[in-house]
């Protein structure tokens, strides 16, 4: 095969460095947050400037109006907003749902042969629903 067709490691070194190197640059002009900024209602936006403490009030600004340290402050703030909504996330996730007890009761009631008991403990299911 010739060398066209096969990147060299040298050649996947050099783009990977160079993909790094870009994402990098963007962060530091701020893509990345303005992206996000942009995406926010001005409601959420306000709720995180509220975490970096900087006035709510600036909500409605883009984000080439903060300075590196706002900047910092809001990248921040969303970061650990991320985390504690994924922290809720997983906890809603990892918890039986509510009616998984009542199940459990109406399946015994049903091996117990209490139709009348199976009945109530759908009704409850079916309630949540």
């Amino acid at each position: 095969m010739s060398r066209a067709t096969v990147p060299l490691a040298s050649d996947v070194g050099r783009q990977q460095f160079i993909a790094l190197r870009d994402e990098l640059h963007a962060r530091h002009r701020n893509d990345d947050i303005a992206q996000v900024w942009d995406s926010m209602m001005q409601r959420e936006r306000s709720v995180v400037l509220k975490a970096a403490d900087i006035s709510p009030r600036r909500s409605i600004d883009g984000i080439e109006r903060f300075n590196r340290e706002e900047v910092a402050a809001i990248r921040d703030g969303i970061g650990r907003m991320g985390r504690f909504a994924n922290g809720l996330k997983d906890r809603c996730q990892s918890a039986p749902h509510p009616s998984a007890s009542l199940a459990t009761e109406a399946r015994k009631a049903l091996d117990s042969g209490d139709i009348e008991s199976v009945k109530h403990f759908l009704a409850l299911i079916e309630a949540m629903a």
